[in-house]
């Protein structure tokens, strides 16, 4: 997604601090409702309550790895079973007369020409409309679209789809299928992760969001901290302050331990704080409680009663290398540790919650599975047979 950058001046001159008398419940968009009301049963079943909530969790199944299909390597475009260079990998040329092509030469093309192929189409508008998408030819050299100045961050990609899938869809197999034209399309495992996260990518789904998206670069204002450009207090006053203060701490907890340990339903995270957006499926949690205070402080949410200090652990699926065949959850698993207090009321239940670590998740959100619909209908045969076969 395109990102543009708010100043620190901007964001000086429209962002008021905390004053010291300020409540810290959360707001509207912080609240554990947000993810755990079922607009099905149209009930909100989040137990709240700390003493309930278990220590640590695990979902049953760990969500499988893969790429987030990065858009400087031209998204699912990129031929990754072909050796070469990324130049090489995402700037070439559609080849003619593919259905002379053999099995060993279809296995390197990329996962939206096969899936092009395999619905008949030689023209191949997937692969055409994804590199539209990414403009990855406006940097690859030689091509008529070459841009010298025009640059894509690294760091985008199609996290908000492949993290969801890699949740919601069983853990894909290599698998050869007969396409529309009577052609043998070979798909790895890659390949297929491709196309599921690309489904989630094209298709209408149901998602439950909770907190904000900061769009600061928080690591640029450090910087003009240390060159004496901003002072502490106004990098302080941006970063502990509206979208940049992220996720209210004691709704995480509440999403976290609910989600884990009682649904064993996973969720995403955006696990970097600030303008960057890494989207990454939870799995597990690890809680210890450092101490427990009577009272409140002086911010702490109206009611509470108790005030309670833990660290978390918080385990996610991170990317792991392409592979033809189907592939493990090992080394696919990364960690963060959060401190943070959570408020209680004279029930027990959480009600609030204020980070005491710089670093937190920016916000949380799960989604449903959309239909098998539209261009991405005949996937759903693909898919069924990689994981039945």
């Amino acid at each position: 997604m395109k990102i543009q950058l708010i100043t620190g001046l901007i964001l000086l001159s429209s962002i008021t601090a905390h004053s010291s008398e300020e409540k810290r419940a959360w707001d509207r968009k912080n609240s554990p409702r947000n993810m755990g009301y079922d607009y099905i049963t149209r009930t909100y079943d989040y137990n709240v309550k700390f003493e309930e909530l278990p220590k640590t969790g695990e979902l049953s199944t760990t969500p499988w790895s893969g790429d987030y299909w990065p858009t400087f390597k031209g998204g699912i475009t990129y031929r990754w079973n072909q050796r070469g260079t990324t130049q090489t990998k995402a700037g070439y040329k559609f080849e003619k007369n593919v259905e002379q092509l053999s099995l060993e030469e279809l296995k390197k093309l990329s996962p939206a020409e096969k899936y092009d192929l395999f619905l008949g189409r030689t023209d191949f508008p997937l692969t055409t409309y994804e590199r539209n998408r990414t403009n990855v030819l406006k940097t690859i050299p030689g091509s008529s679209e070459y841009d010298s100045s025009f640059k894509i961050p690294t760091w985008e990609g199609l996290c908000h789809a492949w993290a969801p899938a890699t949740i919601l869809f069983e853990n894909p197999k290599a698998v050869t299928v007969t396409g529309a034209n009577g052609m043998e399309i070979p798909f790895g495992a890659s390949d297929l992760k491709a196309l599921l996260t690309y489904h989630l990518h094209h298709n209408n789904a149901q998602t439950q969001f909770l907190g904000g998206r900061c769009n600061v670069d928080l690591a640029e204002l450090k910087r003009k901290v240390q060159k004496g450009e901003m002072t502490q207090v106004e990098y302080e006053r941006i970063a502990d302050n509206g979208e940049c203060e992220d996720t209210n701490a004691g709704a995480f907890h509440i999403v976290l331990t609910n989600q884990i340990a009682l649904k064993d339903a996973g969720f995403i995270a955006d696990v970097t704080r600030d303008l960057e957006v890494w989207n990454q499926a939870v799995h597990g949690y690890d809680t210890r409680v450092l101490s427990v205070k009577d009272g409140a402080s002086q911010r702490a949410a109206k009611g509470t009663v108790k005030e309670i200090t833990v660290s978390t652990k918080m385990y996610y699926t991170v990317e792991i290398a392409h592979s033809w065949l189907e592939t493990s959850a090992i080394n696919s698993s990364y960690v963060k540790e959060y401190r943070y207090t959570l408020e209680l009321n004279a029930q027990g239940n959480i009600i609030g919650g204020e980070w005491i670590s710089e670093d937190r998740p920016d916000f949380l959100w799960n989604q449903t599975l959309p239909a098998w619909d539209g261009f991405f209908a005949p996937l759903e045969e693909i898919y069924n047979a990689s994981i039945n076969g």
